[in-house]
Protein backbone atom coordinates (compact mmCIF):
# COMPACT_ATOMS: atom_id res chain seq x y z
CA UNK A 1 0.00 0.00 0.00
CA UNK A 2 3.01 2.43 0.82
CA UNK A 3 4.72 1.64 -1.99
CA UNK A 4 1.43 2.42 -4.19
CA UNK A 5 1.33 5.40 -2.36
CA UNK A 6 4.88 6.54 -3.23
CA UNK A 7 3.80 5.94 -6.69
CA UNK A 8 0.93 7.38 -7.18
CA UNK A 9 1.99 10.91 -5.22
CA UNK A 10 4.58 10.73 -8.32
CA UNK A 11 2.61 10.48 -10.60
CA UNK A 12 -0.73 12.36 -9.61
CA UNK A 13 0.58 15.74 -11.15
CA UNK A 14 1.40 14.56 -14.77
CA UNK A 15 -2.22 12.75 -14.65
CA UNK A 16 -4.15 15.94 -13.50
CA UNK A 17 -2.60 17.63 -17.07
CA UNK A 18 -2.74 14.45 -19.13
CA UNK A 19 -5.37 12.45 -18.50
CA UNK A 20 -8.67 13.43 -19.32
CA UNK A 21 -10.53 13.09 -16.07
CA UNK A 22 -13.62 14.13 -16.26
CA UNK A 23 -13.93 11.67 -19.08
CA UNK A 24 -12.50 9.05 -17.55
CA UNK A 25 -15.19 10.09 -14.36
CA UNK A 26 -18.47 9.91 -16.70
CA UNK A 27 -17.34 6.54 -18.76
CA UNK A 28 -17.77 3.08 -16.98
CA UNK A 29 -17.06 1.75 -20.13
CA UNK A 30 -12.89 2.85 -20.43
CA UNK A 31 -10.27 0.16 -19.34
CA UNK A 32 -7.61 0.79 -17.18
CA UNK A 33 -5.44 -1.86 -18.84
CA UNK A 34 -3.83 -3.49 -21.75
CA UNK A 35 -5.53 -6.23 -22.12
CA UNK A 36 -9.63 -4.70 -22.36
CA UNK A 37 -10.53 -6.51 -19.79
CA UNK A 38 -13.49 -4.11 -19.52
CA UNK A 39 -14.59 -4.73 -15.94
CA UNK A 40 -12.56 -2.65 -13.96
CA UNK A 41 -15.30 -0.14 -11.54
CA UNK A 42 -14.55 3.37 -11.63
CA UNK A 43 -12.99 4.11 -8.49
CA UNK A 44 -15.29 5.73 -5.94
CA UNK A 45 -13.05 9.13 -5.52
CA UNK A 46 -14.30 11.28 -8.85
CA UNK A 47 -11.38 12.39 -11.02
CA UNK A 48 -12.78 15.69 -10.66
CA UNK A 49 -12.01 16.28 -7.51
CA UNK A 50 -8.70 15.09 -8.01
CA UNK A 51 -7.91 17.69 -10.32
CA UNK A 52 -9.32 20.54 -8.29
CA UNK A 53 -7.07 19.40 -5.25
CA UNK A 54 -3.41 18.30 -7.06
CA UNK A 55 -1.74 19.33 -3.81
CA UNK A 56 -3.64 17.32 -1.28
CA UNK A 57 -1.05 15.02 0.80
CA UNK A 58 -2.29 11.94 -0.70
CA UNK A 59 -2.71 9.72 2.77
CA UNK A 60 -5.98 12.70 2.85
CA UNK A 61 -7.43 11.24 0.02
CA UNK A 62 -8.32 7.54 1.54
CA UNK A 63 -7.79 5.87 -1.73
CA UNK A 64 -8.77 2.29 -1.62
CA UNK A 65 -6.69 -0.59 -3.24
CA UNK A 66 -8.53 -0.62 -5.69
CA UNK A 67 -8.68 3.07 -6.06
CA UNK A 68 -4.93 3.14 -6.42
CA UNK A 69 -4.54 0.52 -8.97
CA UNK A 70 -7.02 1.98 -11.07
CA UNK A 71 -5.26 5.49 -10.97
CA UNK A 72 -1.15 3.68 -11.39
CA UNK A 73 -2.69 2.15 -14.38
CA UNK A 74 -4.05 4.90 -16.27
CA UNK A 75 -0.79 6.49 -15.35
CA UNK A 76 0.86 3.67 -17.04
CA UNK A 77 -1.11 3.33 -20.16
CA UNK A 78 -0.39 6.95 -20.96
CA UNK A 79 3.38 6.19 -20.81
CA UNK A 80 2.74 3.30 -23.12
CA UNK A 81 0.93 5.63 -25.54
CA UNK A 82 3.77 8.09 -25.04
CA UNK A 83 6.44 5.43 -25.89
CA UNK A 84 3.95 4.44 -29.17
CA UNK A 85 4.20 8.23 -30.12
CA UNK A 86 7.49 9.01 -29.84
CA UNK A 87 9.42 9.91 -33.15
CA UNK A 88 12.45 8.40 -32.52
CA UNK A 89 13.23 4.79 -31.31
CA UNK A 90 14.52 6.51 -27.97
CA UNK A 91 12.90 8.78 -26.16
CA UNK A 92 15.41 10.10 -23.84
CA UNK A 93 18.03 10.20 -27.10
CA UNK A 94 16.23 12.64 -29.23
CA UNK A 95 17.74 14.18 -32.42
CA UNK A 96 20.32 17.05 -30.51
CA UNK A 97 21.20 14.29 -28.44
CA UNK A 98 25.03 13.87 -28.76
CA UNK A 99 24.68 10.03 -29.00
CA UNK A 100 21.78 10.26 -31.36
CA UNK A 101 23.68 9.26 -34.16
CA UNK A 102 25.53 6.17 -32.47
CA UNK A 103 22.98 4.76 -30.61
CA UNK A 104 20.73 4.99 -33.54
CA UNK A 105 23.33 3.14 -35.44
CA UNK A 106 23.41 0.28 -32.87
CA UNK A 107 19.63 -0.27 -32.06
CA UNK A 108 19.07 -0.42 -35.73
CA UNK A 109 21.50 -3.47 -36.22
CA UNK A 110 19.99 -4.89 -32.62
CA UNK A 111 23.10 -4.40 -31.06
CA UNK A 112 22.27 -2.35 -28.00
CA UNK A 113 18.26 -1.92 -26.46
CA UNK A 114 16.49 0.01 -24.08
CA UNK A 115 14.56 0.11 -20.95
CA UNK A 116 10.76 0.33 -20.40
CA UNK A 117 9.02 2.97 -22.64
CA UNK A 118 11.67 3.28 -24.76
CA UNK A 119 14.00 5.03 -22.62
CA UNK A 120 18.05 4.45 -23.35
CA UNK A 121 19.51 6.20 -20.05
CA UNK A 122 22.44 7.21 -22.47
CA UNK A 123 24.06 8.94 -18.97
CA UNK A 124 23.43 5.40 -17.16
CA UNK A 125 27.31 4.35 -16.28
CA UNK A 126 28.18 1.07 -17.53
CA UNK A 127 29.39 -1.48 -15.68
CA UNK A 128 31.40 -4.69 -16.41
CA UNK A 129 28.45 -6.99 -17.71
CA UNK A 130 26.91 -4.09 -19.77
CA UNK A 131 30.28 -3.06 -21.33
CA UNK A 132 31.02 -6.86 -22.98
CA UNK A 133 28.20 -7.85 -23.42
CA UNK A 134 27.69 -4.68 -26.34
CA UNK A 135 31.47 -5.54 -27.57
CA UNK A 136 30.36 -9.06 -27.96
CA UNK A 137 26.54 -8.58 -29.81
CA UNK A 138 29.18 -6.63 -32.26
CA UNK A 139 31.88 -8.44 -32.92
CA UNK A 140 30.20 -11.72 -32.40
CA UNK A 141 28.13 -10.57 -35.13
CA UNK A 142 30.34 -10.26 -37.43
CA UNK A 143 32.75 -13.60 -36.45
CA UNK A 144 29.57 -15.55 -37.55
CA UNK A 145 29.65 -13.33 -40.62
CA UNK A 146 33.56 -13.80 -41.51
CA UNK A 147 33.39 -17.89 -40.47
CA UNK A 148 29.68 -18.86 -41.16
CA UNK A 149 28.61 -19.33 -37.93
CA UNK A 150 24.84 -18.89 -36.64
CA UNK A 151 25.34 -18.70 -33.59
CA UNK A 152 29.05 -18.07 -31.67
CA UNK A 153 27.77 -18.02 -28.50
CA UNK A 154 25.78 -21.23 -28.26
CA UNK A 155 26.22 -23.10 -25.33
CA UNK A 156 28.03 -20.13 -23.47
CA UNK A 157 25.04 -19.49 -21.61
CA UNK A 158 25.67 -22.77 -19.58
CA UNK A 159 29.04 -22.11 -18.80
CA UNK A 160 30.92 -21.27 -15.49
CA UNK A 161 33.63 -19.05 -16.18
CA UNK A 162 34.37 -16.91 -13.16
CA UNK A 163 33.06 -17.70 -9.70
CA UNK A 164 30.50 -14.53 -9.73
CA UNK A 165 28.90 -15.74 -13.33
CA UNK A 166 27.06 -18.68 -12.55
CA UNK A 167 25.53 -20.67 -15.81
CA UNK A 168 22.34 -19.20 -16.89
CA UNK A 169 22.51 -15.16 -15.97
CA UNK A 170 21.64 -13.18 -18.90
CA UNK A 171 25.29 -11.84 -19.49
CA UNK A 172 27.05 -15.46 -18.59
CA UNK A 173 27.12 -16.32 -22.51
CA UNK A 174 28.96 -12.91 -23.17
CA UNK A 175 31.13 -12.73 -20.60
CA UNK A 176 32.35 -16.34 -20.85
CA UNK A 177 32.55 -15.94 -24.70
CA UNK A 178 34.62 -12.93 -24.14
CA UNK A 179 36.84 -15.07 -21.80
CA UNK A 180 36.98 -17.77 -24.41
CA UNK A 181 38.35 -15.76 -26.88
CA UNK A 182 40.66 -13.76 -24.73
CA UNK A 183 39.56 -10.47 -24.50
CA UNK A 184 38.61 -10.73 -20.79
CA UNK A 185 40.17 -12.08 -17.77
CA UNK A 186 38.99 -12.26 -14.10
CA UNK A 187 40.68 -11.09 -10.50
CA UNK A 188 43.25 -13.07 -8.40
CA UNK A 189 40.49 -14.91 -6.53
CA UNK A 190 38.64 -16.12 -10.07
CA UNK A 191 35.70 -13.38 -9.77
CA UNK A 192 34.93 -11.34 -13.04
CA UNK A 193 32.92 -8.62 -10.73
CA UNK A 194 29.76 -8.07 -13.23
CA UNK A 195 28.13 -5.61 -11.52
CA UNK A 196 31.78 -3.48 -11.54
CA UNK A 197 31.73 -0.09 -13.03
CA UNK A 198 34.46 0.47 -16.24
CA UNK A 199 36.69 3.29 -17.49
CA UNK A 200 36.89 4.53 -20.78
CA UNK A 201 39.95 3.38 -21.27
CA UNK A 202 38.76 -0.33 -19.75
CA UNK A 203 36.38 -0.66 -22.42
CA UNK A 204 38.82 0.88 -25.46
CA UNK A 205 40.63 -2.22 -24.51
CA UNK A 206 38.39 -4.77 -24.66
CA UNK A 207 37.17 -3.51 -27.55
CA UNK A 208 40.30 -3.45 -29.16
CA UNK A 209 40.73 -6.78 -28.54
CA UNK A 210 36.87 -7.68 -29.94
CA UNK A 211 37.15 -5.75 -33.16
CA UNK A 212 41.44 -7.11 -33.37
CA UNK A 213 42.62 -3.83 -33.30
CA UNK A 214 46.51 -4.25 -32.67
CA UNK A 215 48.34 -1.20 -29.97
CA UNK A 216 50.86 -1.95 -27.78
CA UNK A 217 50.86 -1.29 -23.82
CA UNK A 218 53.39 0.84 -22.69
CA UNK A 219 55.54 1.15 -19.85
CA UNK A 220 53.82 3.48 -17.35
CA UNK A 221 50.68 5.31 -19.08
CA UNK A 222 50.09 1.76 -20.42
CA UNK A 223 47.16 3.00 -22.85
CA UNK A 224 49.23 5.88 -24.76
CA UNK A 225 49.44 3.87 -27.88
CA UNK A 226 45.77 2.90 -27.14
CA UNK A 227 44.48 6.20 -27.09
CA UNK A 228 46.52 7.42 -30.17
CA UNK A 229 45.05 5.10 -31.78
CA UNK A 230 41.47 6.28 -30.85
CA UNK A 231 41.88 9.81 -31.67
CA UNK A 232 43.33 8.64 -35.14
CA UNK A 233 39.80 7.11 -35.81
CA UNK A 234 37.50 9.71 -33.85
CA UNK A 235 36.78 6.58 -31.40
CA UNK A 236 37.01 9.07 -28.07
CA UNK A 237 33.78 10.78 -27.15
CA UNK A 238 33.54 14.66 -26.43
CA UNK A 239 32.09 13.95 -23.39
CA UNK A 240 34.83 11.96 -22.52
CA UNK A 241 37.30 14.51 -23.98
CA UNK A 242 41.04 14.16 -22.12
CA UNK A 243 39.86 12.00 -18.60
CA UNK A 244 40.11 8.50 -20.32
CA UNK A 245 39.95 6.94 -16.67
CA UNK A 246 36.57 8.35 -16.12
CA UNK A 247 33.03 6.08 -15.73
CA UNK A 248 31.84 5.16 -19.33
CA UNK A 249 28.47 6.06 -19.29
CA UNK A 250 25.79 4.06 -22.02
CA UNK A 251 25.63 6.62 -24.81
CA UNK A 252 29.80 7.10 -24.84
CA UNK A 253 30.08 3.60 -25.25
CA UNK A 254 27.68 3.32 -27.89
CA UNK A 255 29.68 5.68 -29.70
CA UNK A 256 32.86 3.80 -29.30
CA UNK A 257 31.64 0.40 -30.45
CA UNK A 258 29.85 2.32 -33.77
CA UNK A 259 33.15 4.48 -34.58
CA UNK A 260 35.00 1.18 -34.43
CA UNK A 261 32.49 -0.68 -36.98
CA UNK A 262 32.54 2.57 -39.30
CA UNK A 263 36.49 2.94 -39.42
CA UNK A 264 36.91 -0.52 -39.77
CA UNK A 265 37.52 -1.40 -43.79
CA UNK A 266 36.28 -4.70 -43.34
CA UNK A 267 33.25 -3.55 -41.51
CA UNK A 268 32.35 -0.95 -44.22
CA UNK A 269 31.81 -3.49 -46.84
CA UNK A 270 30.11 -6.54 -44.83
CA UNK A 271 27.77 -4.26 -42.47
CA UNK A 272 25.02 -4.64 -44.80
CA UNK A 273 25.14 -7.94 -44.84
CA UNK A 274 26.07 -8.70 -41.08
CA UNK A 275 23.74 -10.83 -39.01
CA UNK A 276 23.09 -8.36 -36.25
Amino acid sequence: MDFKKTLLSLSLAVLTLSVNLVAFANNSDVVADADQEAKQEPPSITFEEIELMPELDIEQLELTDEDLEALIEIFMAEEKEKAVESPYRFRDVPESSVYFEAVMFLQKHGVVSGYEYDYYKPWNWVNRAEMVKTIVEAAASRMAYELGLEDPLAGYEDANCFSDVPAGVWYTKYICFAEAQGWVSGYDDGSFKPGQYVSFVEALKISFMGFDIEYKETEGLWYKEAIARAYQYVYIPETVGTKYEKYLNRGELAHLIRMQLVFDPDAISELATWNF
